[in-house]
């Protein structure tokens, strides 16, 4: 190979790299941003959680511990029920509105009492000879 040769070799090569990286930006650009997960844990995991364990971090306190959470340049607010339903926390943020104008939620965390497994039906357990 000639230099000459091995010169265009390498320019093609690097006009291919360009390209590539290119691409590879615009399709990075085209993937809607991952919403978050709604992790889920025993309601007495809050006080002690390790924010650091879901790549998050505490931003705000108050008296009841974590109030405010970062997680991927979102902040994540505390909110519980004030009504019947069980004792939870969780993290959440305001994505948007429906078309009636109802505020869309997504939840990074809930924290709730986790109910214990039913038995499995026979048919099911069987399969795997656990009866």
């Amino acid at each position: 190979m000639t230099d000459e040769n091995l010169q265009f070799f390498l320019r093609t090569q690097q006009l291919i790299i360009e390209s590539l990286t290119r691409i590879a930006i615009a399709l990075e650009l085209m993937i809607p941003p991952k919403s978050a997960p709604n992790y889920q844990f025993a309601l007495d995991k809050f006080a002690t959680f390790d924010w650091a364990s879901i790549g998050a971090v505490v931003v705000d306190r108050d008296i009841d511990g974590a109030s405010a959470i970062l997680w991927r340049n979102n902040i994540y607010v505390r909110r519980s029920p004030s009504n019947k339903f069980e004792s939870a926390i969780w993290f959440s943020r305001c994505t948007g509105r429906d078309e009636k104008g109802a505020n869309i939620y997504e939840r990074l965390i809930t924290f709730k009492a986790i109910s214990d497994a039913e038995p499995l039906p026979q048919q099911v357990a069987s399969r795997f000879g656990s009866r």
